[in-house]
């Protein structure tokens, strides 16, 4: 399984949830959403950084 982890501007370690609004994004990384595969989870990363300017984290995809 694979987990998309942000980083937030000033450091901090977030995952993403799957969730709508400002739950989209979680300290803990037993909230965040499971892939199935590395190109899925990617391909989130890749569409999630397209808004880093606005909502200011940086996103990779990692292995659970």
């Amino acid at each position: 399984m694979y987990i998309v982890r942000g980083r937030t501007v000033e450091g901090n370690e977030v995952f993403y949830t799957g969730k709508a609004g400002q739950a989209f994004i979680s300290t803990l990384r037993g909230e965040s959403f499971g892939y199935t595969s590395q190109w899925q989870a990617q391909a989130r990363a890749k569409n999630l950084n397209c808004m880093s300017d606005i909502h200011g984290v940086w996103f990779i995809a990692i292995p659970y």
